[in-house]
């Protein structure tokens, strides 16, 4: 009977043994074909890298040249914002100036007229003592 028993234990171990070859030698085709399946895969990954990276170099290259041309614009539009800035500031001066010289010539002419509305009485009342003058020469000419 031990025989018997030790005949099927050693058919069971041996059946395991067959087993586990058969299911190592599965387990290695599929590492294989997974590994062919990577390496395939990474090649493909190394491909599509250097087809994007071919057609990003032309960016890349261009990319200092548009920063540059942002950095002249932006110191353009600078530029451009100070004077804006000066011809303000020149307009609000002018602006200031005209004002004032409104205001003289306003006191100029309010001078003026005063002095002429002066002198035009000063000329009326001359007229006046010469008119009255004459007139009382020439009566008592008129008289003798």
């Amino acid at each position: 009977m031990n025989t018997i028993f030790l005949g099927i234990i050693t058919a069971c171990f041996v059946l395991l043994v067959i087993a586990l070859i058969y299911f190592l030698k599965a387990i290695k085709e599929s590492i294989k074909n997974l590994e062919d399946k990577v390496i395939s895969s990474i090649t493909d990954l190394e491909k599509r890298m250097d087809s994007i990276e071919s057609s990003l170099n032309p960016t890349f290259n261009e990319l200092p040249k548009t920063l540059s041309s942002f950095r002249n614009f932006a110191d353009t539009l600078t530029e451009i914002t100070n004077d804006v800035k000066e011809f303000t500031e020149s307009m609000r001066s002018l602006g200031y100036n005209i004002k004032n010289i409104s205001a003289s010539i306003e006191r100029i002419s309010s001078i003026s007229a005063k002095q002429i509305s002066g002198i035009k009485a000063g000329i009326e009342a001359a007229c006046n003592v010469l008119y009255k003058h004459y007139i009382n020469k020439w009566s008592n000419k008129k008289s003798i």
